[in-house]
């Protein structure tokens, strides 16, 4: 009989400890759903009061500068690009050499055709190897050059200031005058991308260097 009582008493303390398991797990289910649910409204909450933060989090999407630009195709010249909307194109371009594309960031700083008046800026192709040409060399200090690649094509990328420049030279610029000039070479074309900076031109180099780096394609 003592030995009955002692297997009833086992069993029961066995279904005892089963009992509160049971309970035990029951209430950390209930409070971790509770807080679950706690954290969500919370965080709905937030996003409500700031939706735009919520959205940038989410996805934030890289925005191209250039993509309202106005668009250029020169079939001659093989190359293409766009440039800013208020930028001005030369006027008359039939007079200019072909694969010759003069622009300003004003009509005051745009080149002009069959002049040596060539502008702020000026995109030309030429034929050849012509990069030892197109140097900023003689009639320049300060000059400094680094290699940079547009459209898979290795070029570089020169700048300096005008010192003593000559009439014989070419285009003759002040003393000082700022001068930023690419120069690219394939399929056996030399580009040449001039940015100038005058004394009364608006300063445009970081649109200058957004045409060529992110927008100028060679078609060749």
């Amino acid at each position: 009989m003592k030995k009955n009582e002692n297997g009833f008493s086992f069993i029961g303390f066995l279904l005892i400890l089963i009992i509160i398991a049971i309970l035990g797990f029951v209430g950390w289910y209930v409070y971790k759903a509770n807080n679950d649910a706690k954290n969500a409204q919370k965080n709905t909450s937030q996003e409500a009061e700031n939706p735009s933060k919520s959205i940038k989090s989410k996805k934030s999407a890289p925005i191209d500068p250039t993509k309202d630009w106005t668009a250029y195709s020169d079939a001659k010249g093989q190359f293409s690009l766009k440039y800013p909307v208020k930028w001005v194109k030369a006027e008359r371009p039939e007079l200019c050499n072909p694969g010759l594309l003069l622009l300003g960031a004003n009509a005051s700083s745009v080149g002009v055709c069959a002049s040596e008046s060539f502008g702020q800026v000026a995109i030309a192709s030429i034929a050849g190897d012509q990069r030892a040409d197109n140097k900023l060399a003689a009639g320049y200090n300060n000059i400094t050059s680094q290699q940079v690649t547009v459209d898979g094509v290795v070029g570089t990328r020169d700048a300096g200031s005008a010192f003593g420049q000559q009439s014989e030279i070419g285009a003759v610029y002040p003393n000082g005058t700022k001068v930023v000039k690419y120069i690219f070479f394939t399929a056996g074309i030399t580009y040449t991308a001039t940015y100038v900076q005058g004394a009364n031109y608006p300063d445009a180099l970081s649109d200058f260097d957004l045409l060529v780096t992110k927008t100028l394609k060679f078609s060749s």
